[in-house]
Parts: C-alpha cells; sequence; structure tokens
C-alpha cells in the first residue's frame, strides 16, 4: 500500500508531529513558546475536518449517515430508549431526532413503541433488521478503528481523550463565565 504523504507535516526534535504551515504563521504573531502552545487548536481543527470527512466516506459504503449509525449503536446497546434521551446521546435536538427515527422507521430498522412506563413517551426500539445491521456495522468499524489505532499506546490514547475532555470542560467554563458577565 502507497503511503501517504502530508507535506504540511514535520517532526520536531522530541519526535512529535506539528503542522508547519500552523507554525510558520503563529511563530511571528506570538513567539515560539506561545505558537507551540496555540498548535493544538490547528492540530484539532485538522483533524474535525478530517473526522466527518472520513466517517462520511465510511457511511457512504454503508448507506447510512453518521448520526443514524449512531442511534443503531445506542440502541443495540442501551435497548428501547424514549426520542429525547436518544437525541441526548447523540446530541442532536428533539426535531432531529424525530426526522432521523422516521428515515430509520422507513428502512425498516427501527420502530416506535409505546412506553410502558409513561403513555405520553414513545420510544425508539431496534427491529431484527435494524439489529443485523448494526452487527455488521460494528464489525467493520471495529477492524477500521483497530487499523486507526493500531500504532498508538493505550498511554497516548488516554492522554488525546484527557485533553480534548478537559478541553471540552475548559471551553464550557469560560462559556459559563463569559454568560454570568454578560
Amino acid at each position: 500500500m502507497k503511503e501517504f504523504h502530508h507535506p504540511q507535516i514535520g517532526v520536531d526534535e522530541n519526535g512529535r508531529l506539528y503542522d508547519q504551515h500552523a507554525r510558520e504563521m503563529l511563530v511571528p504573531l506570538v513567539g515560539v513558546d506561545l505558537a507551540r502552545r496555540m498548535e493544538v487548536f490547528a492540530a484539532l481543527r485538522w483533524l474535525m475536518r478530517r473526522i466527518p470527512q472520513h466517517m462520511e466516506r465510511v457511511s457512504s459504503v454503508t448507506g447510512l449517515s453518521e448520526p443514524l449509525i449512531g442511534i443503531l449503536m445506542v440502541l443495540k446497546t442501551r435497548g428501547d430508549t424514549p426520542l429525547g434521551e436518544l437525541a441526548d446521546y447523540i446530541r442532536v435536538s428533539a426535531r432531529t431526532i424525530t426526522s432521523f427515527v422516521d428515515t430509520l422507521e422507513q428502512d425498516h430498522l427501527v420502530e416506535r413503541v409505546p412506553d410502558a412506563k409513561d403513555r405520553r413517551s414513545v420510544r425508539a426500539h431496534l427491529t431484527e433488521e435494524g439489529a443485523q445491521r448494526v452487527d455488521r456495522l460494528w464489525r467493520q468499524s471495529t477492524e477500521q478503528i483497530g487499523r486507526l489505532l493500531g500504532d498508538f499506546s493505550q498511554q497516548d490514547l488516554d492522554l488525546v481523550r484527557h485533553t480534548c475532555l478537559h478541553l471540552v470542560q475548559n471551553i464550557d467554563q469560560q462559556e459559563r463565565e463569559e454568560h454570568k458577565v454578560s
């Protein structure tokens, strides 16, 4: 297999990858030390563009969008789920989850069922056809993720996960503080 080369990616003195274009732009503006701290955002932005592109390519093979796959995965692991909770799990609005469930219902992968505990509520239920589709998708995605992450140590993966979630917490905290001021 031909190795794909990224001319923008350099290797620093510690053997760590960095975005050469970001560094070239940032160093004259803020200096080396701050530029190296800020490069994380350049790397994250690049990754955030590439992940949806990659997922779109994967989704085109399955015939389902990433959110629809997410719904099927949630239903497979949690069982029948109220639509509101399902929306929370995949981080979409109630209106959007309704549209997504409509699509999955049309494809006979999900059906709406009454909630035995709350007559006003409706739950999404994974059909047998949906369960079979999820099993195939799960095998495929596990293989793909394994290939993507195969050369990372668990320690590195734990650090990436921690760093991303720590940034989420910091952004949330900063927004709460800004909201108090305004």
